[in-house]
């Protein structure tokens, strides 16, 4: 690896460089692909502000972003945009019960699909939402790995080559080098949800724990 990559083309092409082919564009792309849902797997990657868009149809459940974790808010891009928060079931009963005039906007999350009430047919929106990082790809060339961990991704891509290009001496030596950064890299995720404190702090606790508050249940917004 010659430099730094800094997009999605310059790691294909570091991949390729590195192996000496011209002939595996295609495979270092999959490569690239299973060792990033690896890291998301296994370190529990998330990205904290994450915005996509979309077109609301009244009434239709409608598929939340891929990987989406928890909805922050939601701007319904309106004349003069209108942006709803999370409010509980009983905020949301009372607003009800206290309000005049036309009745307020509101959605509801189940599982991964949205609904939206009639107002919204066809109205464009802004989802807010914390989630795992998106796919490298040529329309997506930068993500979070890649700009915390372009090495992790790089020797990881290229060992998971070993199936395509048989028996190499190099992959031993890619894995050496894989291995110390993908844990430090796991290590730097945890210090960063443990809000940088020690983990001697937390003894007992194990850094790739799962057991973290959630959303991912039904909500309900404003």
């Amino acid at each position: 690896m010659s430099g730094v990559p800094r997009n999605y083309s310059e790691l294909r092409e570091a991949i390729v460089g590195e192996l000496a082919r011209g002939d595996i564009g295609q495979e270092a792309a999959q490569w690239i692909g299973f060792e990033e849902i690896d890291l998301i797997r296994d370190i529990k990657l998330e990205e904290a502000e994450l915005i996509t868009t979309s077109t609301l149809i009244a009434g239709r459940q409608q598929q939340l972003p891929v990987g989406w974790k928890d909805m922050y808010s939601i701007k319904l891009l309106y004349a003069q945009p209108v942006t709803m928060t999370r409010v509980d079931f009983k905020a949301l009963n009372n607003l009800q019960i206290q309000k005049t005039g036309a009745p307020a906007s509101h959605f509801v999350i189940i599982g991964d699909q949205f609904i939206m009430d009639a107002e919204a047919d066809g109205l464009g929106v802004e989802f807010y939402y914390r989630g795992t990082p998106t796919p490298l790809s040529e329309t997506n060339p930068v993500n979070k790995i890649l700009r915390d961990a372009p090495d992790v991704l790089f020797y990881g891509a290229l060992v998971k080559s070993a199936a395509f290009i048989g028996d190499d001496a190099r992959i031993a030596t890619w894995l050496a080098l894989y291995q110390p950064l993908r844990d430090n890299y796991a290590a730097s995720e945890w210090m960063k949800k443990a809000g940088e404190q020690s983990v001697r702090q937390y003894p007992d606790v194990d850094p790739n724990d799962s057991h973290r508050p959630s959303f991912r249940s039904v909500g309900t917004y404003l």
